[in-house]
């Protein structure tokens, strides 16, 4: 059944995004805090001129005041100047989209080492962050992953190996698979996980709904397993 693979698909896919959710955090929260300390997320100037700074404040002002983690509650308690909290507590409790928003922002002297954590450029980073955001909400709202065009699909890297035929249409969840590997392999410890995650999809895409197009309906080619991006 087509529902059926669907919920594994998306189980897979909100396994894999919750990994690399945690490993942007960690590394956002790690270079911007060793630049500009703990308070300097709340000063404009260290973002970009075109970031929606204030827009953005007021969305990390609300998830930290909705918060019941203990450690949120333990700084309320005993600092000043709660709803602002360290860098390294606000992006724990910030939501995927204020922290693709939060990478989007920062200056190049913070995009860069870490787009180059993951092997990527910056501007493809920040695409596909807000691209897999993107993803996980469909994904947290229980709905269709293998059969749908994404409403905003990601700018992928340069190379042949992101073009088509290999890659046939962006819009759709291959794409997104290979996205999530590609920096699967480059969250820290998590070399296992990322192959055993490529053996779990390998395995699940031998159950493809019986329909006609299926494949292309997933924008995968059909020798997608030997995609040189997978093997």
């Amino acid at each position: 059944m087509a529902y059926v693979f669907d919920v594994a698909l998306r189980d897979c896919a909100t396994e894999a995004l919750e990994v690399i959710e945690i490993d942007i955090r960690s590394n956002i929260a790690l270079i911007f805090g060793q630049r500009y300390g703990a308070t300097g997320h709340t000063i404009r100037g260290n973002f970009r001129t075109q970031f929606c700074f204030d827009d953005w404040t007021v969305k990390i002002h609300e998830e930290s005041a909705r918060s019941n983690e203990l450690f949120v509650e333990h700084f309320r308690q005993n600092y000043l100047g709660f709803p602002n909290l360290p860098c390294w507590i606000v992006t724990e409790v910030m939501s995927f989209g204020a922290l693709s928003k939060m990478y989007y922002g920062l200056l190049d002297q913070c995009q860069t080492p870490i787009a180059n954590r993951y092997g990527m450029q910056k501007g493809d980073l920040a695409s596909a962050l807000h691209h897999l955001s993107y993803v996980r909400n469909v994904s947290a709202h229980h709905c269709r992953l293998w059969d749908r065009i994404w409403a905003i699909e990601p700018r992928l890297p340069r190379g042949q190996n992101w073009q088509s035929p290999l890659i046939p249409d962006r819009r759709r969840v291959f794409a997104s698979l290979l996205l999530m590997y590609r920096v699967l392999e480059k969250c820290s410890g998590q070399e296992s996980f990322a192959v055993d995650w490529r053996r779990r999809i390998n395995e699940l895409m031998k159950q493809t709904p019986r329909v006609q197009n299926a494949l292309d309906r997933m924008g995968m080619p059909k020798q997608w397993y030997d995609h040189p991006l997978w093997r």
